[in-house]
């Protein structure tokens, strides 16, 4: 039950990178019109895009290492999360409902899901990555 617990609070962290990664990306038309400034992108969203990732697959690394002892069960991160993005994502839309003329462009979705895809592989690799340097690995065949 420990185990449990520790997976849903990894899960939950998980989640919450994947939300400020996509409302970073969802709603920076509305740092554009807060801002009034044409590089927005350039300048603050990609950066901090990147950085975000950066410090997550860092943070994830030595978070899965410690907590989690380099079990084959952390691999159910990887479909844990995605209900407490969804959770986190439809409590952001009611708090912070869209005004008129302030949906996402029409390709967004596809935008979306791609990220979303990608972030299941880097979930994947830096699953393998802190198994593979795990001490404690409980799983693994004894020979």
């Amino acid at each position: 039950m420990h185990y449990f617990f520790k997976l849903n609070v990894v899960s939950v962290f998980i989640a919450f990178l994947y939300f400020l990664n996509a409302e970073l990306l969802i709603n920076s038309y509305r740092i554009w019109i807060l801002e009034n400034y044409d590089d927005i992108f350039d300048d603050y969203i990609y950066p901090t895009k990147y950085l975000i990732l950066l410090l997550s697959l860092v943070s994830l690394f030595f978070i899965i290492k410690k907590w989690l002892h380099g079990r084959m069960g952390n691999f159910w991160i990887m479909l844990l999360w995605v209900p407490y993005a969804i959770m986190l994502m439809r409590l952001f839309i009611i708090f912070f409902p869209l005004g008129d003329g302030e949906d996402p462009g029409p390709g967004f979705g596809f935008y979306m899901l791609f990220e979303f895809l990608m972030y299941q592989m880097f979930l994947f690799f830096t699953i393998m990555l802190s198994n593979a340097f795990s001490k404690n690995t409980f799983d693994k065949v004894s020979g």
